[in-house]
């Protein structure tokens, strides 16, 4: 059983989901995958916890949320949100059981596409902290951000798609126009809520795609089916 933690925001990890069931080829119910999602939206605001120093309380619903996962019999943990990889090793160090990070899975699937450079659309709270820079040494790529008005946009438009009021094709044309401006191998969708905007494509890497796959990928290779 795959244990989701969610909330963050709560369409995302939905989508996750539904992008686990549809990836997953099956002929019957019983084949699917079992998943237990605990989409709690009363995890703090992962970019103002970090931006005002108050990570630990967030670090606390995420290792609390990680642990009942484990103790009803999760075998692995995954959560979709990109700025809450954060606390990604708080959780790894809490359980004793496999967490999925979607950032790894994020930068192997860069490097495995032999891209040198990627440009990333993220919330600030994942700029502020280096989430994806941190880990580019051992993956030998380089990032770019966008310039500081365009964080600005991208912030807004993840506001927008989390309390549910944004236009689809709006915002698609505005992250278009940023993505143009990067001029780099490609881009990563670094927040889940652009994943809702933006679909996959050769030069646009979803990171809950890339994670939907992954989760696949290791119960099948873990299952008895």
């Amino acid at each position: 059983m795959i244990g989701i933690i969610g909330g963050m925001g709560p369409m995302a990890a939905m989508k996750l989901c539904q992008r686990i069931i549809q990836l997953t080829n099956v002929i019957k119910d019983q084949h699917h995958i079992p998943l237990l999602i605990f989409n709690d939206p009363r995890i703090p605001d992962r970019t103002e916890s970090i931006l005002k120093n108050e990570k630990e309380v967030v670090g606390k619903y995420l290792v609390d949320i990680s642990k009942k996962l484990e103790n009803n019999n999760c075998t692995h943990i995954a959560m979709s949100c990109n700025t809450a990889h954060y606390w990604a090793n708080d959780i790894s160090n809490a359980v004793n059981i496999p967490f999925i990070n979607m950032i790894d899975e994020t930068l192997n699937e860069i490097k495995n596409n032999g891209y040198k450079s990627f440009g990333l659309l993220s919330t600030r709270g994942t700029i502020e902290t280096k989430i994806y820079e941190n880990n580019l040494n051992n993956y030998n790529l380089k990032i770019k951000y966008p310039y500081e008005n365009d964080v600005n946009v991208v912030s807004n438009i993840i506001d927008c798609v989390k309390s549910n009021n944004y236009d689809k094709d709006i915002c698609s044309r505005q992250l278009n126009e940023i993505i143009y401006k990067m001029n780099t191998d490609c881009v990563v969708l670094g927040c889940t809520e652009l994943s809702l905007i933006l679909n996959p494509s050769k030069k646009i890497l979803d990171p809950m795609e890339i994670l939907a796959k992954k989760i696949v990928n290791t119960y099948m290779n873990n299952s008895k089916l």
